[in-house]
């Protein structure tokens, strides 16, 4: 996987977000505000050391797996609206308010 490569050679070297790969990803809202930055890094990390997250986060799209990480810190949360979107097929605006509520 690209991004544990990225923050492997980050790591070794003690620097910053390597400019030899597009770690720079934004993702826009529907009022065009950046979201999140450094997509597959932060994906990355935020499901390394999740063992369980990782099979199930698969299952859903990307952009359902990065509302879920951008709004939800906790592993339970993130596994309970990862299983919920996947058994009712919940599109990212339902997840969203779902989260929201």
């Amino acid at each position: 996987m690209i991004s544990r490569r990225i923050c492997i050679f980050e790591d070794r070297l003690n620097i910053g977000p390597s400019p030899r790969y597009p770690t720079n990803i934004i993702v826009h809202d529907k009022n065009g505000k950046p979201i999140l930055r450094n997509a597959p890094v932060k994906f990355f990390q935020s499901y390394q050391n999740v063992e369980k997250l990782a099979p199930l986060m698969r299952e859903i799209g990307w952009s359902h797996n990065i509302v879920i990480m951008e709004r939800c810190s906790d592993p339970l949360e993130r596994e309970f609206y990862i299983r919920m979107t996947r058994k009712f097929g919940w599109s990212k605006n339902v997840l969203v308010h779902q989260i929201e509520t």
